[in-house]
């Protein structure tokens, strides 16, 4: 718990923000549609869930694969 609560950066709280926001106007307004993009903002912040592709660096502990390490492909179908 206490590493989820480490690494806040300014985006993540943008949209800690922006949920909370959103939620509020949703609720103030009795617009409930706008509750879904609400929770949405908020679950990103609160687990940091929207790097796509490995765009955003994080605490990673898995251990490099070096050249030497994988094994070139050896066809079976040799003709």
């Amino acid at each position: 718990m206490s590493r989820s609560l480490k690494s806040w950066d300014a985006i993540r709280l943008v949209r800690l923000v922006a949920g909370i926001g959103i939620g509020f106007y949703a609720l103030y307004s009795a617009d409930y549609v706008f509750l879904l993009p609400a929770v949405a903002f908020l679950l990103q912040a609160a687990l940091n869930l929207t790097c796509g592709g490995s765009g955003c660096p994080t605490a990673n502990s898995r251990k490099r694969v070096y050249g030497d390490v994988i094994k070139p492909y050896q066809s079976g179908n040799r003709r």
